[in-house]
């Protein structure tokens, strides 16, 4: 699966007043949700395991701070991910086209 992510985004005031840690951090969630098709939502529980950041709480709370990440129950959502990154029913349905397509490619004689 792929992340979507403007070019630009390293340049963005927001991504410049978050600093190079919690940029990586965002980069590790956005690739945490495309990953797990989670529509922008990285839990809690998640962030220990997201890019080896050290104190990862404090770096989500930066990335709240700046609107990169919105707090939500549970853990945090990330500011525009649909924007970008393509639902994950979408995600979901496009895949069984290709499955389906394969599959009966794979019959034609």
């Amino acid at each position: 699966m792929w992340v979507r992510i403007d070019d630009q985004v390293a340049h963005h005031p927001k991504f410049i007043a978050a600093g190079p840690i919690a940029g990586w951090l965002w980069l590790c969630g956005c690739a945490y949700c495309a990953k797990y098709l989670t529509d922008g939502l990285i839990p809690e529980s998640a962030l220990p395991n997201l890019g080896g950041v050290t104190n990862p709480t404090k770096w989500a709370r930066k990335l709240v701070d700046v609107g990169l990440w919105l707090q939500v129950e549970g853990g945090y959502r990330v500011h525009d991910y649909h924007d970008y990154n393509l639902p994950a029913a979408e995600v979901k349905a496009k895949r069984e086209r290709d499955r389906v397509r394969k599959r009966n490619g794979a019959e034609a004689p």
